[in-house]
């Protein structure tokens, strides 16, 4: 018995001194990390969640696109331009017109090569000189017009910037233009960055947060996403109309 007591002191006190390390000492051991409890306080072994941190404001969501994408048209159609006009005012939402482009730079410029040919290219950086040059409340509603509209891009661009109050001339002479070259870079970096790696478009995140089990849920029923993940008083009256999802 006295040797049991004996044994259980000497643990607790080689425990105690070995949990006395430095913290990146413990942090390269995961079962030292374990025995002094730790785990959660490194972040090289602790699992961040996957579900995003919100808070009581607007849902940060993000769309990653393609001018020239039929599912992206398809997401903007049935899910993305509804839910703006049902709850657009709990949502902080961001485009981004990239995807699956390729980038090479020459020189001091980019060029880019995008999924759906030339005219696609032109039409990202039609809506990336939009985003830039317009307001959101200005931009959005154009962006979503041209993705609703089925004819060539360009007469989508010329009937959509006329609609919305736009100068057209101006997105033309910009689409061609050292900022704008380097604004639609600064979207590949954007689009590079991501984690998970983008496979597909539309691809959208919440919070910055993408997971598979969330895109799905955003093209079946979007309303009803943003309305799971908003933590503020007073929902809008839509929200109870949406389908119940399980985040």
């Amino acid at each position: 018995m006295k040797y049991l007591i004996l044994f259980a002191l000497l643990a607790v006190a080689y425990c105690d001194l070995t949990c006395d390390q430095a913290p990146h000492i413990i942090c390269s051991n995961e079962k030292l990390a374990k025995m002094c409890n730790a785990v959660d306080r490194c972040p090289n072994l602790s699992k961040p969640s996957r579900r995003p941190i919100q808070d009581a404001g607007p849902v940060n969501f993000t769309l990653y696109y393609e001018s020239l994408c039929p599912d992206c048209k398809r997401f903007m159609r049935e899910q993305l331009w509804p839910t703006f006009l049902s709850i657009g005012n709990i949502m902080n939402i961001s485009i981004v017109p990239y995807g699956n482009a390729k980038e090479e730079q020459v020189g001091n410029t980019w060029t880019f090569t995008c999924q759906h040919g030339p005219d696609e290219c032109w039409g990202n950086l039609l809506h990336t000189c939009a985003i830039h040059l317009y307001p959101f409340q200005t931009y959005f509603p154009f962006v979503a017009c041209m993705l609703l509209d089925d004819g060539p891009v360009r007469d989508a661009a010329t009937k959509c910037s006329q609609q919305f109050g736009m100068n057209y001339q101006t997105l033309s002479i910009c689409i061609n233009s050292t900022a704008a070259n380097n604004w639609e870079h600064e979207f590949a970096v954007q689009t590079y960055a991501l984690n998970p790696t983008l496979q597909y478009v539309p691809w959208v995140t919440i919070g910055g947060v993408h997971t598979e089990d969330m895109e799905q849920k955003a093209e079946a029923d979007l309303r009803g996403l943003i309305c799971s993940y908003y933590q503020g008083p007073n929902k809008p009256p839509a929200c109870g109309m949406a389908m119940k999802i399980k985040v």
